[in-house]
Formats: C-alpha cells, structure tokens, sequence
C-alpha cells in the first residue's frame, strides 16, 4: 500500500507538470485533395480520425468516398444516389449510409469500406422515404433509425447486427430533426418538432421515452452527447443549452449558433457552423467553454455541409460545395489515474496522434511501457492497469 500511494504522489506532480494546455485559439484549416466540383455531403470520423467517410450527394461523382490518412486522400468506395445522414463505429470498422434511389435504402460496410451491402428491410418491409436519423453506438453493437410516416409505424428502430435485421424498439409518431446516443448505446435523445421544441429521452436503449424540460426556441435544432452521456447538448437559434442530468435541467449559455455542431468525446470542444441569415451561408467556429464563446475559424463563409472531429476534437473536418476540410492540432490529452486493486489505472481521450506511455524514476531518463491499452467503447477512452509491483515515480503521454 505504500508503494502505491507514493505511486499515486508522483504520478499527481508529473499530471501537473506534464499537462498540457488546450485548444484556446481559432483552428487552421486546409483544404484536402477532394474533388471541388462535387456537392459534398455527410462526414463521420472514426475516434481517432485516420478513418473518414464522406458521400457527394448529387451530380458526377455520387457516391461514397473513404481517407485513411486523416483526410490527406480520399478513394472513391462505392456508387450510391443520393447519401444523406452517415455514421461510424470508434474504430471506422463498420459504417452505414442512408440513401436515395427512388426508394429510401441503409447501405453498411462491416470491413472498413471493402464492400458494401444493402442492409436488411425493416418489420413494415421499407423505410419508405421517411428516415429523419441514425445513430449508432461505439463499437458497432446497436444501430438505430429514427423512422417517421404519420402511421403506427412511425418510432425508433434498432439493429444488434449491423442493419441486416431490424426490430421494433419503440412505436412513437414524432416528427424527429436531430438525436444522438451515447458511446454504450444506452442513453438516447431526440429533437421533435411542431408547433413548438422538445426533446425526447431514454435511458434504457430507447425501450421507453420521457419529455425533458423544456427549452425555447422553435427552429431546426441540433442535439449531441458526450461519450459517457455527462452532458446532452442542445442547440437552436434560440441559443445553447447543457444539461448534465440527461434532460432533467438546463442551463443555457444564450449564444445562438443555428446550424450543426459536433463535439469531441468529453464536449471539451465543439465545432459548429454559424449561421448568416442575410446570405444562407454559414462560418466554421469552436468554443472550448460549452459553447459560452465562440472562435471563427480560419474559413469562409459558405454553404458548408457538414462537420465531424475525432474524440479529442483535435482533428476537425468540414464539408461543402467547395470541398472537404480538415484542421489538425497536435494531440495534448489529458492523463487521468486512480487507484485499482494496489495498482494504477490510466486512461485519457482516444487521441488523433498515437501516444505511448511513458515512466520515469527521476523526471531525466524516460522508458516506454510495452504495456498495450484497452478502448473502452463507452466512454472512448484508451485504458491501462499497471501492477503495483511497478515502483517508477513518474509518468507521462508522448507522442511517438
């Protein structure tokens, strides 16, 4: 027990010593090699942003597009009219796109984009041209639509295997604009709109659900979620609201932002686009203070598309009629340590750059762990326990 306290002493000094500061400045963005003649649409991120996908929805070139170097080049991965809403799991093995072809379709990749099948009907035998969302959880094991037809099939359907068979989940007739879930699947929420806004949550896979409290505003909105479900996000051009009891309460921050907003696995940074309701066109922004402030971005204003980022928000990609963007900052994350059966458990954000851990006796003569860290899908974090029979003082992160 000694050893570890003194363990857990020096690692506490070099936590602070190594810290590293966050992202407190405006991004710098370069435009990748994707065709500019194409109408970009959709872009997920796999957690630690080498794996993108992104679908050019209309015009020569439909279809999906994959990069598996941080957005610096993109293949062309299969053929498809009209993508629309896309998702990822944390590792870019398993992806799913909805479709149009005259009919509404899922597309899913089980192999990173090596081939692509169209996923199974659902229980009423087709969407029907009446998708409003998908999400999807970590690591692959739950994929749910969010279906809406003005009858009794309307609700929440989920799938166990990656879109080839679906069941019914829960029967709701709501008019469905934004939802997310968390990283583990469990917790979901949702954006309904008519005369008036409202979320939706459920705390049990989306078996049942609940009215949170309210919040103003009624224009299109935009709902996210930490990986671990600490904090739901929403967003109207009424302003942006936290809460940090899955909708019980909100406190708002009264900054409008009035298009989509991502956020990275611990809302530490968000990236939005900012709406300019004289031109239609939007700006690329970040807050690294729950959306208090926001910083414009080093881009024009634009009819961009869509926004992504890996978990550490370290790693931002944009998407519009001119091109794909990306903004890469040097990854910084957060080493976090207690205690775990006299011994040490590390854990910190996926990060975009590989990091190795180190330790040290002295704070001079550094040795790399050979030890490999585990992704725990829930809450996309990479994780490691260290015996206590290991006496080193002091540990840090590094880049490799």
């Amino acid at each position: 027990m000694q050893c570890v306290l003194k363990i857990l002493l020096a690692v506490c000094f070099a936590g602070s010593l190594f810290a590293f500061g966050d992202i407190t400045h405006a991004q710098t963005w370069t435009q990748t090699s994707a065709n500019t003649n194409y109408v970009w649409a959709g872009i997920v991120s796999s957690a630690n942003g080498k794996r993108l996908m992104a679908t050019v929805y209309e015009g020569n070139g439909e279809g999906i597009y994959l990069s598996t170097n941080s957005g610096s080049t993109w293949a062309f991965s299969y053929a498809l009219n009209f993508g629309g809403r896309n998702v990822s799991t944390a590792d870019g093995s398993r992806m799913a796109v909805e479709a149009w072809n005259g009919i509404m379709s899922i597309y899913t990749t089980t192999n990173c984009g090596g081939t692509w099948t169209q996923a199974g009907t659902p229980p009423m035998g087709s969407w029907n041209n009446n998708i409003r969302s998908m999400v999807a959880s970590a690591d692959g094991s739950k994929l749910f639509v969010f279906y809406t037809d003005g009858t009794e099939n309307s609700g929440v359907y989920g799938s166990t295997n990656w879109g080839t068979s679906w069941s019914t989940i829960a029967t709701l007739n709501e008019p469905w604009n934004s939802t997310a879930c968390t990283a583990d699947g469990t917790k979901l929420a949702g954006i309904i709109s008519g005369s008036s806004m409202q979320v939706l949550v459920s705390t049990n896979t989306g078996v049942s659900w609940q009215p949170a409290a309210p919040i103003p505003g009624q224009s299109t909105p935009c709902i996210l979620s930490t990986a671990d479900g600490s904090k739901l996000i929403a967003a109207d051009s009424a302003g942006l609201f936290i809460s940090t009891n899955w909708g019980t309460s909100w406190s708002e921050t009264n900054t409008a932002i009035g298009g989509e907003i991502v956020c990275s696995a611990n809302a530490s940074l968000l990236l939005g686009m900012r709406l300019n309701a004289g031109n239609g066109n939007y700006d690329i922004c970040t807050s690294t203070n729950f959306g208090a402030s926001w910083i414009s971005n080093s881009l024009p204003e634009a009819p961009w598309a869509w926004v992504a980022c890996s978990a550490d928000g370290n790693e931002l990609m944009a998407t519009g009629t001119n091109g794909i963007w990306i903004s890469k900052t040097p990854a910084a994350p957060q080493l976090d340590f207690a205690p775990a059966n006299n011994g040490l458990f590390f854990s910190w954000i996926v990060p975009s750059t590989n990091m190795a851990l180190q330790e040290s006796p002295d704070l001079d003569t550094w040795t790399t762990l050979t030890n490999c860290p585990a992704l725990n899908s829930a809450t996309l974090q990479e994780q490691l326990t260290l015996a206590s029979g290991n006496n080193k003082g002091f540990f840090r992160l590094i880049s490799q």
